[in-house]
């Protein structure tokens, strides 16, 4: 049987064993309202399970966290709904999950580990988007509040975090017009985040959010649904807040229209930037694209949203939107759920892992190798390598007094006086962070601090360092 969009029913395998992974909240890092958010519990995913066990499965739940990470390696399933869908710097596993999954051979829902990690900073997905033509606002990222900001900023602009998720450090202060507001505003994300603030060209007008399916060229678009905003908001900015997804209160805020009332045309070039921005990160699982169309009538996109929320309830203010996306194409929440457990079974090989990622621990961040390296060996390009501002080095996640600026996830390598990477220039000369010694997978990366800044300022290129830095404006 096949419905409206292509999906079948009644596949030749459906796994037997299904382990349902959730988040392990415990330890989140993020102020304001998150802080105050209860923890994951097996009855947020209720009717999850239900889905799983109509179509024959047996399944259990797992939370999941940095403490017991490893036991995803260890798993006796044939397939793992994963619902873990941290960024690492938040105190929650991420890019971790589909890494681990991957290594075991053990098939799981949702992204793959490089698409994930793409997807978790905002502003390199959105430079990724825009170096292949997907039209992407205007912005740049700011480390700390009192930097100097580039030329022609282009107000009225949002600020919001570069590493977050459900509209985290969002508010309707978010969205301002001058540069005192500005930086109030990168101050507030900064601090709350712990983490870089992206500012980004508002955009006025409608939005809407594509849900996109599938991967390896075979990806399609669900129904175009639209957010309608409450004429009430009077001349605050329409846009989705923390308060408005995460307090009842505020629910009216913002309701849903699906499908959304739209021209063919316009729906037509939605949903081609909707595909085109999800193939660009290499989208492989099932996601959410979200766009803004301004006056114009030109589309916009503000980012794509890896693992979306998937909750379930008798009304659709209980619902998340893919599966209210999914409802208004005709199909039933087990339906949904069968696809993309069928799309976690089939997928091809998944691409190369990041290099690195970075983890958070008690003590601090680690950022740890996926893959063994020669020594000698480049680890990561740093593309713009500075010592950071003096006077700052407190606000940043570097041990010791000399920090370096700004590209995750150098900034997160601990300095030591015992060092197992070195920085510096390849052949090409690209400034870069190379392995000092033989390191195994998993290894946590160490530089001298004195080797990396010495190293920078060798470099006849380099002009004397400025306290003030200058972004770049992307365009």
């Amino acid at each position: 049987m096949v419905d409206d969009f292509g999906a079948t029913t009644g596949s030749l395998f459906f796994p037997p064993r299904v382990t349902i992974a959730f988040a392990d909240t415990s330890e989140m890092r993020w102020g304001g309202l998150a802080a105050e958010l209860p923890d994951v519990c097996e009855a947020d995913f209720a009717p999850l399970r239900e889905a799983l066990e109509s179509a024959g499965a047996t399944v259990d739940a797992r939370r999941i966290g940095f403490a017991n990470l490893d036991q995803l390696t260890r798993l006796d399933t044939d397939f793992v709904f994963n619902l873990v869908d941290g960024i690492g710097l938040d105190g929650v596993p991420g890019t971790e999950v589909p890494l681990s999954l991957a290594a075991a051979g053990i098939p799981f829902s949702g992204f793959s580990a490089r698409p994930y990690h793409d997807t978790s900073d905002k502003f390199a997905m959105r430079e990724l988007l825009r170096r292949v033509g997907v039209p992407v606002p205007p912005g740049f990222t700011l480390v700390h509040p009192d930097v100097r900001l580039p030329e022609g900023v282009p107000y009225p602009v949002i600020v919001k975090p570069r590493f977050g998720y459900a509209s985290l450090s969002v508010d309707e202060h978010s969205v301002v017009a001058n540069e005192a507001s500005l930086r109030t505003a990168v101050e507030r994300v900064c601090t709350e985040s712990g983490g870089d603030a992206l500012v980004e060209r508002y955009i006025a007008g409608r939005e809407v959010t594509i849900g996109v399916i599938g991967g390896d060229g075979h990806a399609r678009t669900l129904p175009i649904l639209e957010l309608i905003f409450d004429p009430q908001l009077g001349d605050r900015p329409q846009i989705r807040t923390q308060q408005s997804k995460h307090l009842e209160s505020c629910y009216d805020d913002v309701r849903t229209q699906c499908p959304a009332p739209l021209d063919d045309e316009l729906a037509r070039r939605l949903r081609g930037v909707a595909l085109a921005a999800y193939r660009a990160v290499g989208g492989d699982g099932y996601g959410r694209v979200d766009l803004r169309i301004d006056t114009a009538g030109e589309a916009w996109v503000c980012e794509v949203n890896a693992n979306p929320s998937l909750e379930w309830g008798q009304a659709d203010r209980d619902c998340a939107m893919l599966p209210l996306i999914a409802k208004a194409g005709g199909w039933s929440y087990p339906l949904l759920i069968r696809q993309l457990v069928e799309i976690g079974m089939h997928r091809p090989p998944p691409p190369p892992p990041p290099p690195v990622i970075m983890i958070w621990r008690r003590d601090g961040f680690d950022v740890r190798t996926t893959r063994p390296f020669r020594a000698g060996e480049q680890i990561v390009r740093i593309p713009r390598m500075r010592p950071g501002p003096p006077g700052l080095a407190g606000a940043w996640p570097w041990r010791g007094d000399r920090t370096l600026y700004p590209s995750p996830p150098a900034r997160f390598v601990d300095c030591s006086s015992r060092p197992n990477t070195v920085a510096g220039w390849n052949s090409q000369r690209r400034y870069g962070l190379f392995a000092a010694v033989d390191l195994p997978a998993g290894a946590r990366l160490n530089v001298d601090p004195d080797q990396a800044v010495s190293a920078w300022r060798s470099h006849p290129a380099v002009r004397p360092f400025q306290p003030r830095i200058q972004p770049r404006l992307a365009s």
